[in-house]
């Protein structure tokens, strides 16, 4: 199994997405990221972690835990870095 995974998550329709919104979600999904799962979250998952500002990108542990949250677009050597010290951490190196 990988050592980790990659999700995309949208936050529209908070709660109640509409068939519009599923077609503009595959559309996205097929044109930008057809390698990665799209999930599309009712509000419960961003209200949760208290996700304000779009885009967010947020490092969940292998247990479920939030490692990190970057709000905007994040610079991707601290996402890199970030990852690389889960990964190490979960490998128990």
């Amino acid at each position: 199994s990988p050592a980790f995974e990659v999700l995309l998550v949208n936050v529209e329709g908070r709660g109640n997405p509409q068939p519009e919104l599923v077609n503009k979600v595959r559309k996205y999904k097929a044109q930008r990221a057809p390698g990665l799962p799209v999930l599309i979250d009712r509000g419960a998952w961003s209200d949760a972690v208290g996700i304000t500002v779009y885009p967010t990108m947020a490092l969940i542990g292998g247990d479920g835990r939030l490692l990190n949250l970057w709000s905007g677009t994040p610079d991707m050597s601290d996402v890199e870095a970030s990852i690389r010290s889960a990964l190490e951490a979960q490998s128990g190196l």
